[in-house]
């Protein structure tokens, strides 16, 4: 197991034990067996056999998945739902699926469509110099099986550039009321007003 070495087995195949570093009970069966016992969930991950042999190390690794019931993952992200972010900016936002049992697949998706890939218990989105087309709804969806959940982030690009030229949409007329119209299709710093 990863977490620790809770077995060797010495040249005369004697077994020495370190039961503190073991997910379980287990036993050693000779020459070089390991026997787990009373199996859980917690017995999941990748056990590590090592053989020292004349100066050479030779190693083989397994990996055990406890079957039973799955457990649906729960989707958390490190980002806020809504988010706002200036042109040419970056932004990044980390997506896990926790608790799930066997670990999930996290995968993040635009408008519907995948991107960036699919990680194995969590998945990072990033955006770097960021444009207007970067604009939508991202949604992290952890699966295991037919078992998901997801977070939606509604992304929404601010982006900078002048308001257009004023213009008229009427002609003046001495003594009447007169409207000078100033519009933006994108985010101005500030608006004034030069008579």
């Amino acid at each position: 197991m990863n977490d620790g070495n809770f077995a060797n087995i010495v040249n005369d195949g004697h077994v020495v034990e370190n039961p503190q570093y073991s997910p379980g009970p287990f036993k050693i069966a000779k020459p070089s067996t390991l026997i787990l016992e009373n199996v859980t969930i917690q017995h999941n991950g990748t056990y590590r056999f090592l053989v020292v042999a004349m100066g050479q190390i030779y190693t083989s690794e397994v990996t055990v998945f406890v079957a039973g019931k799955c457990l649906a993952p729960t989707v958390t992200i490190n980002c806020s739902s809504i988010v706002r972010v200036n042109e040419g900016d970056g932004f990044a936002c980390v997506c896990r699926g926790e608790g799930g049992n066997p670990p999930a697949n996290v995968t993040w998706y635009k408008d519907g469509d995948p991107i960036g890939g699919t990680g194995n218990k969590e998945q990072t989105l990033t955006l770097r110099n960021v444009h207007g087309t970067d604009t939508g709804t991202y949604k992290c969806v952890a699966q295991i099986h037919t078992l998901t959940d997801e977070k939606l982030v509604e992304g929404k690009v601010i982006l900078d550039f002048p308001p257009e030229e004023p213009y008229f949409k009427e002609k003046a007329i001495v003594g009447k009321t007169f409207a000078i119209t100033c519009e933006c299709s994108g985010h101005s710093t500030k608006l004034y007003y030069n008579p």
